[in-house]
Parts: structure tokens; sequence; C-alpha cells
């Protein structure tokens, strides 16, 4: 497969530039829950950088300033809306990321928190 990536200009694959294998990048995050019902579901949400960044302008300038990712992410079990907000700069660089309704983590605690509710049989 490598000579078809040559011969349609493909240059390495997602993970030879730091991103996943399909070319997303992977954010994660814990449920907080709502008021008298706590939650803690571990969700994983894909970013797309070649499709999901919007381009931020300054003024009346048609110079891009940066980028902006927003994602409404609900939950399988509790149903709770998420919102998660991530902040680029003009070369695609992540300079700040922010989730309202959730925590966010990492990927071993993501793993880790699956593994909890696989356990106590509330992931299918």
């Amino acid at each position: 497969m490598g000579w078809l990536g040559r011969l349609f200009g493909r240059r390495g694959s997602g993970a030879d530039r730091g991103a996943a294998p399909d070319g997303g990048v992977y954010v994660y995050l814990r449920c907080n829950g709502i008021a008298r019902r706590p939650c803690g579901e571990p969700l994983r949400v894909r970013i797309d950088p070649q499709n999901d960044l919007l381009e931020e302008y300054e003024g009346d300038e048609e110079r891009i300033t940066g980028y902006t990712v927003h994602k409404d992410v609900l939950g399988t079990w509790c149903q709770n809306m998420m919102q998660l907000t991530i902040h680029y700069d003009a070369d695609r660089r992540e300079i700040g990321r922010q989730a309202e309704g959730a925590t966010l983590i990492d990927a071993a605690e993501y793993e880790r928190l699956r593994q909890e509710t696989r356990a106590e049989g509330i992931e299918g």
C-alpha cells in the first residue's frame, strides 16, 4: 500500500505526524452529571483537524488569526449534554481547551474508567 500513498501524494501516516492512525486527534472527558445525579461516564471525542477547525479572523483583515473547535458531546448512559471547545493558533497548534459539563482527563484515566465501568456491568 506504500506505493499507492506515494502515487497519490501521501507523505506518511497520521501516526508519523503525531496524530492518531486515522488522522484524528482524541480528547478524553469524564461526565460531571447534573445536580443530584452524578455520572462519571468516560468519553472519547474525535477531532478531525482537516474538517472540524473553524477559522477565526481579527478585524476586517482576511488573515487567519487562529482556529476553534466546538463540539457538543452527548453521554450514552445518562444522556447529559456537554460542550468541548479547543482553541488553536494560526499554525494549528493547540493553545487551550475547556469543557462544560465534563472534566478533561487523559487517555490513561479514560481507559481506567472504562475498565471500572465494564467490571461494574454499566457498559455493554
